[in-house]
């Protein structure tokens, strides 16, 4: 497992209910943690769903690290591209932080 918290690097898991769905590594360069000094920056990820998930298995869809209990809170963003509700400005910021 990779768990760097100084360069932001985290084995994640993405979940449908308690079904991992798939494993990655969140590495990808985010601006706005680098500008806010959290490590270098590098902790975004993407995952693409390998088929199609219906309206009312979105919502439990969760992205946790790897083989913990620790999920991570999911942006406005986010929420939007699963076709759910998205949250407020203040919760984005919660995550971010």
């Amino acid at each position: 497992m990779i768990f760097r918290i100084r360069n932001c690097r985290f084995l994640l898991e993405v979940m449908l209910d308690e079904q991992v769905l798939g494993t990655l590594l969140a590495c990808e360069t985010r601006a706005d943690l680098r500008k806010a000094g959290k490590g270098n920056g590098n902790c975004a990820f993407f995952f693409n769903l390998a088929a199609e998930l219906p309206a009312y298995a979105r919502c439990r869809v969760r992205v946790r690290r790897a083989g913990g209990e620790a999920e991570l809170a999911m942006t406005s963003a986010c929420r939007t591209a699963l076709g759910l509700s998205p949250r407020s400005d203040q919760d984005d910021q919660r995550v971010a932080a």
